[in-house]
Formats: structure tokens, C-alpha cells, sequence
């Protein structure tokens, strides 16, 4: 690859720090492996005293084998930075002769069951998987960011946390978020580790520096001292990690920690067509906290980007499909990008169904999903086993049957009755409550003779479980999960098959490797630093994409977000907008109204 003038006056940065700001497609990683070379030839810096860091090991490996390719004879470090982190924790364990576990690899202990067991035994209270999910999100943000465990003022959580780590501290363990604060209380307590550290490493490259949560540059910071030879490579339009941690505030207010810091720009896109760059820079710039900058572009090709609107689900769906068979030329790659995981159950289960092959990028936690999918499987078996006590106080509370606990838990079924019609046989229940239970015994009744689709369409229109799901769920969209349950049903026999499918979504992650045409399913999330020929965002709709709750840490980030997704593509762009949701006309995405208006 041909080296241009920007990249050029990166590479030849020799002393102190350094914030390269690079946009999508502009070459970040040749940069920093050319400065490698850079470094060594022209000032004699030995390649194992240049420690370059990334965030995940896929890219460390990635980052390896590209220097390899480059330059054979020399072999700088590539590291994760919790690697990094680990390294310096056994070196100080070392030392000190004592010994540390990493509690994730540990076959006797898991992080999730210690805090369950420490839940149990000292508050007599078991936590869901939603429970521990949110507190290990939250305990890894106050982590990284160094803050006192707040949790949102949950007092319990609070006690929970400083237990847990009470607990690591007694048997020597580490966590993942440990690796970070136990390594920089380590920087700071021990002169003998820090400067070994320093003399190690004379030189140090931190690739999408926008990633980086407060922990991690202060570490940086630490080590980099005195000469502060520290080379960051970012874009913080591009910062989408807010719920790990990052922020790109810090960057923005980099010159105060670093006065001398040489700021450099990296803004032409190598990768995609010149609209599509015209179109994310447009958007992007109305985010008011960032690096002013144009991004360019350059390729000469004027795709016309595609905005299509769809009726619904369904005919999405189809729109993918055609697309597939009639757009992607052999040899190019498509990304089916999504805001959210739920979003590629219903383009999954159309590949599998025409037996497309394609890569799976998602980080699919179905718990809510799955915890609907047991209330439908309930009622269900109530409308074949009426006398089943055991599913009806189960499920009794979900349906609007303004039923006591006390009495429930003292109905007896009559085994000719059923348990509906017991209760109906009780003398002192008010007319309207009858009328409630008539009601819903009818439905039952439907819904014993229903194939899948009608039963599930008479649970949520004739029932008072919906009711429950958008007061239980409120900040979850119901109309989509009943699209997606609907869409299933026509090709599934059962909701048993139906959970196994959606439990295998989270297991399988390539399916038909040799392909021919590479087909990619992904979060934008998970499809960061990637880029595909074609791409295709989906369910652009206002509430799924930006999202509008507690999930969203800045505003901004949804926007940053879109920008990610837009710039993976290098060709064609489509942008999918349904205008229903089981029937019901939504908004599209701000995002598409502000291109509209723009046109």
C-alpha cells in the first residue's frame, strides 16, 4: 500500500506523545506498524522495547501477523491490554512469592456462582441471571472508571460488591476488571515493578485509543512517564463502548494531561465510495462533543445509496433475500448489521430456512426472550391440561384474572372441571371476574384447536398477557418480540422448537465455512474495525435504532454508533425501515428523517 502524506507524518513521530485521529478506512493499522519499522531503522529502537496494545485478542493476533507479513525479522509485542495487565500482576506476584488465580479459569470457582453464593449465604436471597448480569455490567463500569460502587443507589448490590471482592482478596483471586485496578495499584505502590516496567518498554502504541476506559490510561499514563513517548491511535467518532467503560472525554480533554502532545489527523477513507463517506460525515458532525473534522474520501465511485421502506417484518425479510440472490456478485462480502441481537433472530431463521450459508458476529443473551418464550409454553399446556395447578400459579398473575395468591394457592380443581371452571363454581366471585374467566377459558378452548401461529396470536390479542408483557417489559419492544415469535411460528412446529432455535443462535457461530459469497449476521458492536462490499442495516425504526433507555449512556453514542455501522460498508449501502409493528405504524429512525430532510 501506497503511504500518503498524513500517513507519513505519523509514522515519523519519533519523541513524545502523540493522538493520531483517524477516521473509517484511513489506514490506522499500517501507521502503526510502519512506525515500528520507522523506529527501528532510523533510531535504532529495539522492536521488543515497542509494546503495542488493542482491546481484544483477535486484534493483537490480527496486528501480529499483518507486522509479520511486513517485516519478518523483527518481533515487537502485541498484547491485549488485560494481557499487559496480567503480565505485570505475575511479576509482582512473583516477587513477592505469593500466587493469584485468574477466577475465570478457575474449575472450582465461577464468578457468577461466587456472587450467588455469597448472595444466598449472607442475604438469604437468590439473584436471576438478569440480576447478575446487571451487576457484573455495573461493578466492571465502576471499575473501570474508577468509582465507588454506586449501582444506581442499590444499597444491596453495593454490600454484594465489596463481599465479592472481599472474597477474591481472601483466596488470591483476580477477575477480569481486576486485571486493571490490582496492576495499577500495583504501578503505584511498587517503584521496584514500574520502573522494571519502564526500562522494558521505551515506547508505546495504543490502537483504538477511543476504546479506552479511565483505568487503562491512567495505567498507560504511569508507565509512559517520564519521556511520555505514548503514540494513541483513535477516532473518538467512534467511541460505541460507553456501557464498558469508555469515554470519549477523555481524549477530548487529552492536551491538559499531555500539553506538549502532537495532534495529528488521518481523515481520508480508503474504504468506501464516496457517498457513503459524504453521508457519514453529514451525520456525524451533528454530534457536538468531538474533534472537528471533515472525512473524505478517496474513491472516485458514486454508488447511490439505497433507503428502501417495508411494510413489516415479513416483506424485510424477503427484501434481504432478494438481495442476496440478486445483488451479491461472487467473491463480495455482505454484513447484515443490527442494533440490537434481537433484531437477527428473524434474518437467521430465513438463512437457515433457504439454507444460506453465512458467519454469525452476535453476543446473544435471550434471557427476556427466553422467559416469554415459558409463559407461552405455559398457557399452552393450561389449554390442554386444565386440572395443571401447578402452570396455572405459575401463570394465573400474568393474565389480568384479578386473582389473590391466598385464593389461588386454595383452589382444589374438580379433575372433571378443570381449574377455570372450579373457580367459576365458587359462589362469592364477583359477576365481572366470572366474565373475565368465561373469557379467558374461550381462549383457552381456541387455542387447544389452533396450529402454532393462531395460538400465539390468541394469547396476545385475546388474553390480558400482553398487558402484562408492556408493564413487566416497558423498556423492551413487545410488538417487535411478537413480530419475530409470528414470524417464527410459520416454520416451526412447536415453541420448544422455537427456543431451541433461539438457544442455538447462542451457540453456533459459523455455519457453511466455504461459502461462496461470505453472508456476515452481526451487531454493529461486533462488527467494528470490519468491512463488508455490501451492507445492510435493519429495523431502522425510532426506539430500536437510536435505542431511547437506561442501555443508552450518552445520546451521542447511538449516533456514533450509526456512523460505525454506515462506514463498514465499501460499496453499497441499504438502509431497511419498516413502517409497521404487528400492525401498527412507527416512526422511522431520526437518522433516516435527518437524510431525507438533507436530500
Amino acid at each position: 500500500m501506497k503511504i500518503s502524506t498524513q500517513q507519513k507524518i505519523a509514522i515519523e513521530h519519533n519523541q513524545g506523545p502523540a493522538l493520531v485521529l483517524a477516521v473509517p478506512g484511513s489506514g490506522k493499522t499500517t501507521v502503526l506498524l510502519n512506525r515500528i519499522v520507522y523506529l527501528n531503522n532510523t533510531f535504532k529502537i529495539k522492536d521488543n522495547q515497542i509494546l503495542n496494545l488493542t482491546f481484544s485478542k483477535t486484534q493483537a493476533l490480527d496486528m501480529e501477523s499483518r507486522f509479520f507479513k511486513l517485516n519478518s525479522s523483527l518481533k515487537p509485542k502485541f498484547s491485549t491490554i488485560h494481557a499487559f495487565c496480567y503480565s505485570i500482576i505475575r511479576f509482582y506476584a512473583k516477587e513477592k512469592k505469593l500466587n493469584f488465580r485468574l477466577i475465570e479459569g478457575s474449575h472450582e470457582f465461577n464468578k457468577y456462582a461466587v456472587v450467588n453464593r455469597i448472595s444466598a449465604q449472607n442475604h438469604n436471597k437468590y439473584l436471576s441471571k438478569e440480576d447478575l448480569d446487571t451487576f457484573f455490567t455495573n461493578y466492571s463500569f465502576a471499575k473501570n472508571n474508577l468509582l465507588n460502587y454506586d449501582f444506581q443507589n442499590n444499597s444491596f448490590f453495593k454490600e454484594i460488591a465489596l463481599e465479592y471482592d472481599s472474597f477474591k482478596e481472601a483466596n488470591h483471586f483476580i477477575d477480569f476488571d481486576e486485571m486493571l485496578t490490582f496492576a495499577y495499584k500495583i504501578l503505584l505502590s511498587e517503584e521496584k515493578v514500574l520502573n522494571s516496567v519502564r526500562r522494558f518498554y521505551k515506547y508505546i502504541q495504543l490502537d483504538e485509543g477511543q476504546d479506552a476506559s479511565l483505568i487503562q490510561f491512567k495505567i498507560l499514563e504511569k508507565i509512559a512517564k517520564p519521556n511520555n513517548n505514548l503514540f494513541i491511535v483513535a477516532d473518538d467518532d467512534q467511541s460505541i463502548y460507553a456501557f464498558r467503560g469508555a469515554n470519549p472525554q477523555y481524549l477530548l480533554n487529552i492536551q491538559n494531561i499531555y500539553p506538549d502532545i502532537s495532534l495529528m489527523y488521518l481523515n481520508i477513507n480508503y474504504r468506501s465510495s464516496n457517498d457513503i463517506v459524504r453521508l457519514s460525515d453529514f451525520l456525524i458532525q451533528k454530534n457536538k462533543k468531538r474533534y472537528l473534522k471533515e472525512v473524505k474520501s478517496n474513491s472516485n465511485q458514486n454508488l447511490p445509496i439505497t433507503l428502501a421502506k417495508v411494510k413489516n417484518l415479513n416483506v424485510q425479510n424477503n427484501y434481504i433475500l432478494n438481495y442476496i440472490f440478486k445483488d451479491i456478485k461472487k467473491g463480495e462480502t455482505l454484513g447484515i448489521l443490527f442494533r440490537n441481537n434481537i433484531n437477527a433472530i428473524p434474518v437467521i431463521n430465513l438463512l437457515d430456512e433457504n439454507k444460506i450459508h453465512y458467519t454469525k458476529r452476535l453476543n446473544f443473551k435471550s434471557d427476556i426472550l427466553n422467559e416469554i418464550l415459558l409463559d407461552l409454553i405455559d398457557i399452552i399446556e393450561l389449554s390442554i391440561d386444565k386440572n395443571n395447578m401447578d402452570v396455572f400459579k405459575r401463570i394465573y398473575y400474568k393474565l389480568n384474572l384479578y386473582l389473590r395468591k391466598d385464593y389461588v394457592y386454595s383452589i382444589i380443581p374438580d379433575n372433571s372441571e378443570g381449574v377455570i371452571k372450579t373457580i367459576l363454581l365458587d359462589c362469592s366471585l364477583p359477576s365481572y371476574q366470572k366474565d373475565i374467566l368465561v373469557d379467558f377459558s374461550n381462549s383457552l378452548n381456541r387455542i387447544r384447536r389452533f396450529n402454532l401461529k393462531g395460538k400465539l396470536e390468541e394469547i396476545f390479542f385475546n388474553t390480558g398477557y400482553l398487558d402484562y408483557l408492556k408493564r413487566h417489559y416497558e423498556n423492551f419492544s413487545i410488538d417487535l418480540v411478537q413480530e419475530i415469535l409470528l414470524n417464527l411460528s410459520e416454520n416451526h412446529e412447536d415453541l420448544y422448537e422455537i427456543k431451541t432455535f433461539i438457544e442455538n443462535i447462542s451457540s453456533k457461530n459459523l455455519i457453511g465455512h466455504g461459502s461462496e459469497n461470505p453472508i456476515y449476521v452481526s451487531t454493529v458492536h461486533q462488527s467494528k474495525g470490519l468491512e463488508y462490499d455490501h451492507v445492510i442495516i435493519t429495523d431502522l425504526v425510532d426506539g430500536e435504532f437510536p435505542i431511547y433507555d437506561e442501555r443508552v449512556v450518552d445520546s451521542e453514542e447511538e449516533r456514533r454508533l450509526f456512523y460505525v455501522a454506515i462506514t463498514r460498508a465499501k460499496k453499497h449501502l441499504t438502509l431497511l425501515v419498516p413502517k409497521k409493528r404487528m400492525h401498527k405504524k412507527v416512526n422511522p429512525s431520526v437518522f433516516i428523517r435527518e437524510i431525507k430532510n438533507a436530500k
